[in-house]
Order: C-alpha cells, then structure tokens, then sequence
C-alpha cells in the first residue's frame, strides 16, 4: 500500500502549495492603492523562498520515510513467512 502512494506523489505536486502562495502573492501586490504594496503582502512574498524551501525539503523526508516503510515492511513480511524447508 505504501509502494502504491509514494507512486502516486509525484515530485511536481510537492511544490504546488509554494506556486499557490506565489500566484495569490503576485495577485495581492496587482490589488495595491495609491502605488504602494501593504505591509502583509511584502510579509508574504519575503517568507515565500523560506516557504518554498520549506516545501520541497518536506516533500524529501516524506519521500524518504516512505521509502524506508516500504524496505522495513517487505522486510518484516519476509522474515514472518515460514520456512519451506521444514
């Protein structure tokens, strides 16, 4: 079951939270008055990088840790089997 959700998560789809934030980012700065940005929308574009790093790092562990489920169950699995020599 694990093998089949890392399959499914596929690595584009971990930075799609981070385009999300830059689109609405982008959008709020486009719903500036009298030419100046407000003070949230400069927060939120600086935070971005951190956030899109955040992200991808995020979406490694989680790639890992599936990963390292998968070895330990198949490994599990194998070692409960009985023997066919008994």
């Amino acid at each position: 079951m694990l093998l089949a959700a890392s399959k499914l998560l596929p690595g584009w789809m971990c930075i799609l939270p981070g385009v999300l934030l830059l689109t609405a980012g982008i959008a709020v700065v486009g719903m500036q008055r009298d030419g100046q940005i407000p003070a949230v929308a400069l927060l939120a574009l600086a935070a971005l990088p951190g956030v899109l790093t955040k992200q991808f790092v995020n979406c490694v562990q989680l790639k890992n840790a599936m990963a390292s489920l998968i070895a330990h169950d198949k490994k599990s699995r194998h070692a409960s089997k009985p023997s066919k020599l008994e």
